[in-house]
C-alpha cells in the first residue's frame, strides 16, 4: 500500500504523502470555518447598525486569535478530516 497520494492544486496535481495531504484539508476547513464566522460577525454587525465593517474585522479578529477557538477549530478539522479518510478506507476493502 502506498503512502503517497495526489493533492489537487488549481490544475495541478502533486503526489504528497497523506500526512501531507490531511494537514492542508484541515488547514483549508479551518480557513474556511474562519471566514464564515468572519460574515456571520459581519452581517450581525451591519445589520444591528452598532458598527462599521472595520469594527466588525476587529472583533472578528480578536474572536479568531484567541488559543481556545484556534485550538477548537484545528482539532474539529482534524477529527473530521481522519473520520472521512477512515469511512473512505472502510468503504474500499
Amino acid at each position: 500500500m502506498s503512502d503517497r497520494t495526489m493533492l489537487a492544486i488549481g490544475r495541478t496535481n502533486v503526489s504528497v504523502p497523506k500526512i501531507a495531504k490531511r494537514t492542508v484539508q484541515a488547514l483549508a476547513v479551518t480557513g474556511i470555518a474562519a471566514l464564515v464566522s468572519l460574515a456571520i460577525i459581519a452581517a450581525n454587525a451591519l445589520l444591528m447598525g452598532k458598527a462599521s465593517p472595520l469594527v466588525a474585522f476587529y472583533a472578528w479578529h480578536g474572536f479568531i486569535t484567541r488559543p481556545e477557538i484556534i485550538s477548537t477549530s484545528l482539532l474539529t478539522a482534524i477529527v473530521g478530516v481522519a473520520y472521512f479518510a477512515w469511512q473512505r478506507s472502510d468503504s474500499k476493502r
